[in-house]
């Protein structure tokens, strides 16, 4: 009879319990199933106006798709564009820098890249002209995707310029038309008859207005909307800077 040991066999390896298979982190899609599923609801809730909820959807699906995908544009580029018109710019830097080297050199990249940066400084007359070449770069998408994105660049630019007539309430008693049009990015012929609208009284003569500041009333009810515009000393440090640009 042999007195050699039995081999000894290698121990099987035990199946992860279920709780610790879900206590990890969601893993990533291989594919692009995860956004263009994700954009039909972002699509939709951009049409109803729910901004918030656009970003909800948005990060949720930039956490699932694979990261390195050209497809996942199609949560980031809305994403970022919801947080500019809410005007929560931090994480919308944050999901730029977020992004791979390999998607930087993408013309939409780009320009959202530009338009976060030069909102953050505050460049007025340069953020409506990246506005603007943002469009074009949104009409080499097809349907209805560049549809979103116009949707998103053209509502983004209207809150922006809504922000800015507030801030310029605040900060001027008297301001001239030409530096309006700056911050606005718009002609006289349209600015005179949006500022009487909002109770600016017009000097066509020497081109001044006077704009009215806002009420209590009116400043409290946009608090949310100007979170980064809620003192008067940045007011008064961002007009200066404009002016010296």
């Amino acid at each position: 009879m042999s007195t050699d040991p039995a081999p000894v066999q290698a121990p099987t390896p035990s199946a992860p319990s279920s709780s610790s298979s879900s206590s990890k982190a969601p893993q990533r899609a291989p594919d692009d199933t995860v956004f263009r599923a994700a954009f039909g609801e972002i699509s939709a809730t951009v049409a109803q106006g729910q901004y918030s909820d656009v970003v909800s959807l948005a990060e949720r699906a930039d956490l699932m798709g694979d990261a390195h995908s050209p497809a996942r544009l199609l949560a980031v580029a809305p994403m970022v564009l919801a947080y500019l018109i809410v005007d929560d710019l931090p994480p919308a830097r944050f999901a730029m820098f977020r992004l791979p080297d390999s998607l930087h050199n993408l013309p939409l990249v780009q320009g959202l890249n530009s338009l976060v940066a030069l909102t953050w400084q505050r460049r007025y007359e340069h953020v409506y002209k990246c506005a603007e070449s943002l469009l074009a770069v949104a009409n080499d998408f097809e349907e209805p995707i560049a549809q979103v994105l116009h949707a998103l660049v053209r509502q983004f630019v209207d809150s922006f310029r809504e922000r800015t007539f507030r801030l310029l309430s605040r900060a001027y008693t008297e301001v001239p038309l030409g530096l309006v049009e700056m911050y606005l990015g718009m002609p006289g012929a349209q600015i005179v008859p949006a500022a009487q609208s909002r109770g600016w009284a017009y000097d066509e003569a020497n081109k001044i207005f006077k704009p009215v500041k806002p009420t209590t009333a009116v400043a409290a009810g946009h608090k949310s909307d100007i979170s980064s515009l809620n003192t008067f000393h940045f007011v008064a440090s961002s007009v200066g800077k404009l002016e010296l640009d």
